[in-house]
């Protein structure tokens, strides 16, 4: 027979390990879902990053893709502050592709001064990194992330490219 010291004890650790159990399979179940979702934003991203170096693309394109890129990345549960920001600066940088196309009348041969293009880049790989990364370690790290990109950009002495950026804000939520 069980005395009260006993029988506390024991009640407890059953208690604990129902409730824990229920945690861990409500966890694990929705670790499948979680790896879906990013899988799902990383294809939408690669297909913004493809899509955002098409010169002959009148812009519709990339704003339909970067549409289905927030879509995903919503639904991956992506952070909505470097989801814009990425998405303002491939916008901008199409955009920028354009003017240097038209005023070049080339297509092939257009790009972005090196300090933009080092932006962008660092945008797009800061975009990769929060897509792979695990959500409780990525709030330690992307802030500071977030702030050195806003300095890069501040930093940014190409004023056509910052006219476009301006532009890409008034267009993405």
């Amino acid at each position: 027979m069980l005395d009260f010291a006993t029988a506390i004890p024991l009640l407890t650790s059953i208690l604990t390990a129902v409730g824990a159990g229920s945690l861990i399979t409500s966890w694990a179940s929705g670790a499948k879902d979680r790896r879906s979702a990013r899988a799902g934003a990383l294809e939408a991203f690669a297909a913004v990053e493809a899509a955002r170096w098409n010169v002959e693309d009148p812009g519709l394109e990339l704003q339909s893709i970067v549409r289905k890129f927030e879509t995903a990345a919503l639904i991956a549960r992506l952070p909505r502050q470097a989801v814009g920001r990425y998405v303002r600066l491939a916008l901008a940088c199409l955009y920028a592709l354009h003017d240097e196309a038209e005023r070049t009348g080339q297509t092939e041969w257009v790009g972005l001064n090196s300090d933009t293009a080092d932006l962008v880049g660092d945008a797009a790989g800061l975009m990769s990194d929060v897509i792979w990364s695990n959500s409780l370690l990525r709030g330690l790290w992307l802030p500071q992330q977030i702030r050195t990109l806003d300095a890069e950009l501040d930093a940014l002495d190409d004023p056509g490219f910052l006219n476009h950026y301006r532009r890409a804000r008034t267009i993405t939520r």
